[in-house]
């Protein structure tokens, strides 16, 4: 049986408007109602990854809060086609961007330590973040394939399969170029050590 008032549910409420049309609704009026929409779909997706990647509540936090801070003055100006894959993406290197700051900002204050002569030594933290850019140096190093397959199979833990679909490699090439910027990080790895 259905409700009098459930059968005429008019069709400008914006919880039924796909994702494009509120976009299309955004762009014309600015109505911060229609991303806030949008927001409140996807503000679990982006803070879960943003989880994954920063490993911290609040600066999960601080990033979510960022990100939809950034799409209020974006989505009037850049088309966006699916804007699922387009937020993940955005919220991806929001994190990525965050984590080599820090990362940065950790490995100046070791060096200072070093070049100042402090007398602490470096601690095993200290150590692996300087590995760590010494890895995504040698990452940057791969050819675009290899370093493609690497970033989505072990830093965005992908199957062999998502990566298949997401670079359009057949299975074979995804594990080829796997095991050949395996191969070939070692190679660099061995040169910097």
């Amino acid at each position: 049986m259905v409700l009098k008032n459930q059968s005429r549910m008019p069709i400008k409420d914006k919880h039924i408007l796909s994702d494009a049309e509120l976009l299309e609704r955004y762009r014309q009026d600015a109505g911060g109602h229609w991303l806030g929409t949008l927001f409140e779909r996807y503000r679990h997706l982006v803070f879960g990854l943003c989880m994954k990647y920063l490993k911290d509540i609040e600066d999960a936090k601080d990033a979510t809060n960022a990100i939809f801070e950034k799409l209020i003055s974006t989505m009037l100006i850049q088309e966006v086609k699916t804007f699922e894959h387009w937020i993940y993406t955005v919220s991806r290197n929001h994190c990525l961007m965050k984590l080599r700051t820090d990362q940065r900002q950790r490995v100046h204050i070791s060096k200072m330590k070093i070049e100042g002569n402090d007398e602490e030594e470096l601690s095993s933290v200290e150590l692996r973040e300087m590995n760590l850019n010494q890895l995504e140096s040698a990452i940057n190093g791969l050819s675009k394939a290899q370093k493609e397959c690497v970033l989505k199979f072990y830093i965005e833990e992908k199957s062999y399969k998502e990566v298949s679909e997401e670079t359009g490699f057949s299975l074979l090439e995804v594990k080829s170029h796997l095991q050949n910027g395996k191969r070939n990080l070692k190679i660099i790895l061995s040169k910097t050590a």
